[in-house]
Order: structure tokens, then C-alpha cells, then sequence
């Protein structure tokens, strides 16, 4: 498997899929929460089947279950790390296709780190140029109590590394992510990369990587997609309507909803059908 080193030195994995040598373009799949590149293969292999001249690759989240730094893994120092470590993902492969677009497509916590990437980083936008954002996560106050959320900041600066289970915010109502399975926590747990405990800190800079959406909204210049799904816990379709609202008059936006679908898009019941709307617009852009 491929590597790239980023700005700390860390050596990570990436998965490559497609023609490797001339491509038109290059998807780069930035992953989600408690997820891995991995979970972009069907929709490299969908798109690849669809433009035989398009490559893409998924690197590994630093703090998530494939981490090299294994006792990383649930953790993060800093949420500009993620920022830092895609821009240098991405030069690492302007370098092996010089001049080739680049098109951003990221999941859930990969879309709020994109977001967050171009509107801290102005640099970001020379390897960015298009964006595919799927279920990106608008708001936090509607899921979590706000109480559980003063008390994770107060924990967060008292204690950054001090870890625990995402079910002490959750509490114990069943969070469904997919078609069929009813428990994110559950099906999760299934996973080669699965994480049981996550840092005080790390759960403290994704809320504030969602709290700054709005903002970031407001930097994506370059033709974006969204697509997010009816049924989707984390961003009820009317956050996601009134986030779209904070994109600039004058972007290339698209929107598709899927009024019967989940969170997690890339194993949804309906991901034949949106891998086909990500490629009808793929192909009007490279």
C-alpha cells in the first residue's frame, strides 16, 4: 500500500484506485468518523468503471482506527492537523500528477475538515478544485444536549486526553446510520479499524470544526456537490437547507437529497444511485 509522509514526519497509508499512470483527474476521498479509506471503494470502483481515465485515493485519518501511530488512534493533538496533513496529501500527489485537477470528496468529518481546510487555509484552494461533500455535518445542539456539550469544553481543558464512549453523549438512544442497522455504536464495532474510546480533546475540535461550518460555507468558491440523505441523525435536512444558504450567491453549487437514505451514503441501500448523480456531475467537470 502507498505512503505519503506528512509535516510530522507520520508515514500513512492511502489506497489508490484506477488508471495510474495519465489520468484526467484525481478524486480524493477524505473519510469519516470511525471510518477508513476503505470505505470509498465502491464509489472508486463505480467511478472508475464510469471514466476509465479517472484515478482516486483515500488516505487514512490521523486519530482514527488506522492510524500508524497506534496509540494515537482516538486522539488528536490539534484539530489543524487535519488540515495540515491533507494539504500534504494533496501536494504528495500534485507531485505524481503534476497539472492534474484535483477534486475533493469527502464524508461527514472528512467533509468538515475540508470545509474547515479552505476557509482557514487559503493555499488549500490550489489543490482544491471541486468538492463533492457527502452528509456534512451543519450543526451539533439538535443532537447533543447543550449541557453535554458545556461539560465535553470544561473536560476538554481540564483533562485534553481523558478518554470515553461516544455513548455518554449519545446516552441510550439508538443512533441509526445505515438501511439495517439500527446502532451506530454497534456496527462500528465490527470494524478491523474500530476506536472504543475517544479523547476529550478530539471530540472537543469536531464540535468546533461543526460550530464553524457556517463560516466555512462562506469560503467555498470552487463547483461544489452536496448530497445528503432524509434520515440522516447528525444534519436533519432542514439544518442542511439553511446551511447551503451561507455558500456564496455567486458558487457553482448542487444539491441532491435522497429523502430515503442514511448517513453513512457510501453503504447505503441507494449508493448505486448516488455514485450515478456523483458521476453525472463529475463528468461535467473534468
Amino acid at each position: 500500500m502507498p505512503e505519503f509522509t506528512s509535516f510530522d514526519t507520520t508515514a500513512f497509508n492511502y489506497q489508490q484506485w484506477g488508471d495510474e499512470q495519465s489520468p484526467s483527474a484525481i478524486v480524493i476521498g477524505i473519510h469519516g468518523f470511525c471510518g477508513a479509506a476503505c470505505d470509498f471503494t465502491g464509489l472508486a470502483n463505480f467511478l472508475c468503471q464510469q471514466n476509465p481515465q479517472l484515478g482516486f485515493v483515500a488516505y487514512n485519518l490521523r486519530g482514527m482506527g488506522l492510524d500508524p501511530v497506534k496509540n494515537r488512534r482516538g486522539d488528536i493533538e490539534s484539530p489543524d492537523y487535519w488540515a495540515r496533513d491533507l494539504l500534504h496529501f494533496c501536494a504528495h500527489i500534485r507531485t505524481l500528477y503534476p497539472a492534474v485537477p484535483l477534486v475533493w470528496c469527502a464524508e461527514s468529518l472528512g467533509a468538515l475538515i475540508s470545509c474547515n481546510t479552505l476557509s482557514t487555509i487559503p493555499s488549500a484552494r490550489d489543490f482544491c478544485d471541486a468538492l463533492i461533500l457527502y452528509s456534512p455535518v451543519v450543526a451539533i445542539d439538535q443532537q447533543v444536549a447543550a449541557w453535554k456539550i458545556s461539560l465535553a469544553r470544561t473536560l476538554a481543558r481540564l483533562f485534553p486526553e481523558k478518554r470515553i464512549q461516544l455513548s455518554l453523549f449519545t446516552g441510550s438512544q439508538s443512533v441509526q446510520v445505515t438501511q439495517g442497522a439500527t446502532d451506530h455504536t454497534a456496527q462500528s464495532s465490527t470494524n478491523a479499524w474500530h476506536v472504543s474510546s475517544f479523547s476529550m480533546r478530539l471530540l472537543n475540535a469536531i464540535a468546533g470544526l461543526i460550530e464553524g461550518m457556517p463560516q466555512a460555507a462562506a469560503s467555498l468558491t470552487c463547483p461544489t456537490l452536496v448530497i445528503n440523505g432524509g434520515h440522516d441523525f447528525f444534519t436533519p435536512p432542514s439544518l442542511l437547507e439553511h446551511w447551503l444558504t451561507h455558500l456564496p450567491a455567486s458558487s457553482a453549487v448542487e444539491h441532491s437529497h435522497f429523502p430515503d437514505s442514511y448517513h453513512l451514503m457510501l453503504y447505503d441501500s441507494h449508493a448505486d444511485a448516488i455514485f450515478s448523480r456523483t458521476a453525472h456531475w463529475l463528468s461535467q467537470r473534468i
